[in-house]
């Protein structure tokens, strides 16, 4: 009895922990600014893998904005690793949209795969949420970090809304892993099954 009601626990543990596991997630600082160095490092983006789609969550200080829908004048800019089938980007804070692909963003930082329209330069807005889903689906929040042709991984139009400065901004720190590393579930039920199986065993016994 003792057996079958360790097993019992430890399956109960499990399922808790795949019904309430953090998400997977990457934290993205951008921290390159040509054009007014005070906007370094003010800009953050959060990618978070939600099953097989990727949430993104830019945010600054209070103040703080991404703005740009003109030439080469655009709010965001990223690309997409591997496979670009039925990619969709959705879920757009009212205010930006999706522009199109291959588009230059703007401040030498170069054409990236994706780009995002915001509002004009006196309605520049944070934050910025929307979710990146595509045929095949993301196994990481990571496959939104790919280099473009001058070696930047996102880049975007930022603006301080309190004294009037604006800059574009980009990074090119790439990191090699997640944040915030979790479980898959299908490896907690594995485990799960296995523990329950070898009760099995030893009860027959």
């Amino acid at each position: 009895m003792r057996q079958a009601g360790l097993v019992l626990l430890l399956l109960v543990a499990g399922n808790l922990a795949i019904a309430d596991r953090a998400a997977a997630s990457t934290i993205i600082t951008f921290d390159e600014c040509p054009q007014q160095s005070s906007l370094c490092d003010q800009l953050t983006i959060t990618l978070t893998l939600a099953g097989a789609a990727i949430n993104v969550h830019a945010e600054g200080p209070p103040g703080y904005g991404l703005f740009g829908a003109g030439n080469r004048n655009r709010a965001l800019g990223f690309n997409v690793a591997g496979s670009q089938e039925g990619v969709l980007i959705s879920g757009l804070t009212t205010g930006f949209n999706f522009f199109g692909e291959n588009r230059d963003i703007g401040g030498g930082f170069g054409f990236f795969e994706y780009a995002i329209n915001g509002p004009g330069t006196q309605s520049a807005q944070l934050p910025l949420d929307f979710t990146v889903s595509r045929t095949s689906g993301f196994t990481s929040e990571l496959s939104l970090l790919e280099y473009n042709d001058l070696g930047y991984i996102m880049a975007g139009h930022l603006r301080n809304n309190l004294n009037g400065r604006t800059s574009y901004v980009g990074t090119a720190d790439r990191p090699d892993i997640p944040t915030t590393p979790v479980p898959e579930p299908a490896t907690l039920v594995l485990f799960g099954s296995g523990l329950l199986a070898a009760a099995g065993v030893r009860r027959r016994r």
